[in-house]
């Protein structure tokens, strides 16, 4: 169950008694609310917090070997991302 702080179930709002085991972080009222979060979104942004760390130092350790100068000359590497 979830603990004495009261948390809204991410799907409904009602108030929740379980939460994800895999990212801790969305929480829900009952299974239903959970299958039905986990179908339309839930399961494109859940992860464990130390694979998204790992993830973080692995994609940043690949982009330097694949552009070696970016850090140099960034702007030249534009990648089209919109900042």
């Amino acid at each position: 169950g979830v603990a004495r702080r009261r948390w809204a179930c991410s799907l409904c709002r009602r108030r929740a008694r379980w939460k994800c085991v895999r990212c801790l972080r969305s929480y829900y009222c009952s299974r239903q609310c959970q299958n039905v979060s986990w179908h339309i979104v839930h399961k494109h942004v859940c992860y464990k917090p130390s694979r998204w760390a790992w993830s973080v130092v692995l994609y940043g350790l690949f982009t330097l070997f694949l552009f070696p100068g970016i850090l140099r000359d960034p702007l030249m590497y534009d990648l089209g991302l919109g900042f």
